[in-house]
This record gives C-alpha cells, structure tokens and sequence, in this order.
C-alpha cells in the first residue's frame, strides 16, 4: 500500500488507514477475478482503482476499461498491458 501512498499522496491524505486497507483488499479480489495474479499486475490494477474510482469497471464513463477487463481468453498481464496502453497510469 505504501507506493500508492507515495504516488497518490493527495489519495492517502483524504482515505482513513481503515478505508486504505479495505480498498487494497477489495482491489485484490476483483483483480483476481480479472486473472491478475503477480504483484506488478495486482500493483497496476490498485492504481487504476485508486485514479478512477472503484467503479471504474463499471463506470460508462471508462467504458474503455470494461470492454478490456470482460476479455475472458486473455491474462491478467494482456489486461494490464491493454489498460495501460489506452490509459497510462
């Protein structure tokens, strides 16, 4: 959780520790859920949680995002790779 902290101080500041904790474990179950397993890819899905809200794979607004993440014949790391490349965190 600390390098969210260091790169989303703003984030941090305005999340109670309880509120942090819950968000990263959340964001580790949905990121499971999208076959994110490695730290690195985990890591980037929490940024994006974070950046865009937690609804962001759900929000109409990043529509973008859902149509990458409901790829079901691709990894978790393709997912993270496609994100990224439409959206750079």
């Amino acid at each position: 959780m600390a390098f969210l902290e260091t790169k989303y101080p703003e984030w941090a500041a305005s999340q109670s520790l309880e509120s942090r904790q819950e968000l990263l474990i959340r964001g580790m179950k949905q990121a499971a859920k999208h076959q994110m397993q490695s730290p690195k890819e985990v890591a980037a899905f929490l940024e994006y949680l974070v950046k865009f809200g937690e609804d962001f794979e759900d929000n109409p607004k990043h529509d973008w995002a859902r149509k990458i993440l409901k790829v079901r014949n691709i990894s978790g790391f393709e997912k993270i790779s496609r994100l990224q490349k439409k959206m750079p965190i």
